[in-house]
């Protein structure tokens, strides 16, 4: 009989847990690109499906950002060692020298962007930049840029081939040389909403 107390109580948990949804505004993933986050039969997410970067870039004279941070999409998730998310970082940093030569920029390593639970905020003047590699082909990558966390604050999204011939660095210039002009007409428009 001793059993019975403690199953009312994980009953009423597994009711509890049942009724609760995220509220905390974190931005919905980009629409799955080929190769990307496979569903379940009940629409959940087989695994995990993201993975955040430690690097961020500071702004310093952007109209719009701040600060720039990198989530790293793909399916299945590559590069244990972080080698991808320095070299994004970087190589953004770089690109946005050449396409927005008034922005100062500065590349942060913050251990404590790698947990989840402090992407859960939605600054203004924050972009969140997912990217991924898709696609038979490795060399495949895509991206997409958030202003915020909301459904319409993607303004951006875009799919660009690496050649396999071109090494991880070459291939990750492509992708940000491409990120840094869709942000530079975004700029020219002053508009970084799906919408304006």
């Amino acid at each position: 009989m001793r059993f019975i107390p403690r199953f009312i109580g994980l009953f009423i948990g597994v009711l509890a847990l049942a009724g609760c949804t995220r509220s905390d505004g974190e931005r919905p993933p980009p629409p799955a690109p080929l190769g990307g986050p496979t569903m379940s039969a009940a629409g959940a997410p087989d695994g995990p499906t993201h993975r955040y970067s430690p690097f961020a870039i500071r702004l310093d004279g952007h109209g719009a950002f701040d600060v720039v941070t990198f989530k790293d999409v793909s399916r299945p998730l590559p590069d244990p060692a972080l080698q991808t998310d320095e070299l994004m970082a970087e190589a953004f940093a770089i690109a946005l020298r050449a396409t927005h030569p008034r922005v100062l920029t500065e590349v942060v390593h913050e251990p404590e962007l790698l947990d989840p639970g402090n992407h859960v905020f939605c600054d203004r003047r924050h972009l969140y930049v997912d990217f991924w590699r898709s696609g038979p082909d490795p060399a495949r990558w895509g991206y997409s840029l958030w202003s915020g966390c909301g459904e319409d604050d993607r303004f951006a999204w875009q799919e660009v081939d690496g050649p396999a011939a071109y090494d991880l660095a070459e291939q990750i210039e492509r992708v940000v040389d491409d990120i840094a002009r869709r942000l530079g007409v975004a700029d020219a428009r002053a508009c970084h909403q799906r919408r304006c």
